[in-house]
């Protein structure tokens, strides 16, 4: 990714961003240029013919017709030229026809947080979508509670997740690198906490990151010992309060929060909004509304050595 602000809104990585920043930068050339055109006039208006005699009534009456003529069809043209481009543009971020290779995401919004679902791949994330540069991306959003808005600013504009309605998204992105995104539709009490990541990979590199995700939940350490504290995390994880909202590969079918089944190998949680390590993630198992407010999962009151425990569990899972 290049040096531009990672949220900048007129700097682009993908064809759908670039759509809507040259239309968004074409609409502002035409308002300076308007406003200048404007000023000048009222300028030349009160400089030079504030103190003229007025002209006669029929001279005068016939003036002011032209003008206002004027002044209603050049604003019609400027709004039907304007409006003709962006309803076009906004056709093509929601094609009717799917390229045949393009990559199929699925994303769910809940309050606060975003499932990812490749149906294609077998793959199930959280608040992380990884997909291929220079291959067109179809991203299919939906809702499980209230209205939200999906929103990437250099791979794709905003655009509303409503309950009961897929929308969609078509764009292909061109350089490697992490784009931040956010729920950018007010959805309750944590929505500025509402983030996710779009990593854009190498095609090489998303293959085998989406083979890695598809394979069972492999521990990136094994047990070495009956009281390894890995193994103590599994068994707390699978006899605790954990596995009504969360599923682990085939151990756990939770189904109210985030899938974790790959969690060691991200690099946020809780909506992208805490970098996941060892502090961070003890820090939210005793106590996750401190670290988002709001949040629906609540203390679970689980005593602290079983936190080092499932700390050391989750962070092995990749």
């Amino acid at each position: 990714m290049n040096g531009a602000p990672p949220m900048s809104m007129i700097s682009f990585d993908s064809d759908l961003a670039a759509g809507i920043t040259k239309l968004f930068l074409g609409i502002t050339a035409v308002d300076v240029f308007i406003l200048v055109l404007v000023s000048a006039l009222a300028a030349l208006a009160v400089l030079r013919y504030s103190k003229r005699e007025g002209l006669g009534s029929e001279v005068s009456h016939e003036r002011q017709l032209k003008l206002e003529i004027a002044w209603t069809v050049g604003p019609a043209l400027i709004i039907a030229v304007i409006g003709t481009f962006a309803v076009r543009l906004s056709f093509q971020t929601q094609r009717p026809t799917v390229p045949t290779d393009a990559l199929v995401v699925r994303v769910t919004a809940h309050q606060w947080w975003w499932d990812v679902r490749y149906p294609s791949l077998g793959v199930v994330t959280a608040n992380e979508i990884h997909v291929p540069a220079d291959r067109p991306v179809r991203i299919r959003l939906d809702s499980a509670d209230v209205v939200h808005s999906f929103w990437v600013p250099r791979l794709a504009g905003k655009r509303d997740v409503v309950p009961g309605q897929t929308n969609d998204l078509t764009f292909v992105a061109h350089t490697v690198g992490t784009y931040p995104g956010e729920c950018a539709e007010f959805c309750g009490t944590s929505h500025a906490n509402m983030r996710f990541e779009v990593f854009v990979d190498p095609p090489d590199r998303f293959d085998a990151w989406a083979a890695a995700q598809a394979a069972p939940p492999r521990i990136a350490a094994p047990p070495a010992a009956p009281n390894d504290p890995v193994r103590a995390g599994a068994r707390v994880f699978a006899t605790s309060s954990c596995t009504p909202c969360h599923a682990v590969g085939s151990a756990a079918r939770g189904v109210f929060g985030p899938n974790l089944t790959h969690f060691g190998s991200r690099t946020t949680f809780a909506g992208a909004t805490v970098p996941n390590t060892p502090e961070n993630l003890a820090a939210w198992l005793r106590n996750p509304p401190a670290l988002k407010p709001g949040v629906k999962m609540p203390p679970l009151g689980v005593p602290e050595h079983q936190i080092a425990e499932l700390v050391a569990y989750l962070r092995s899972l990749e």
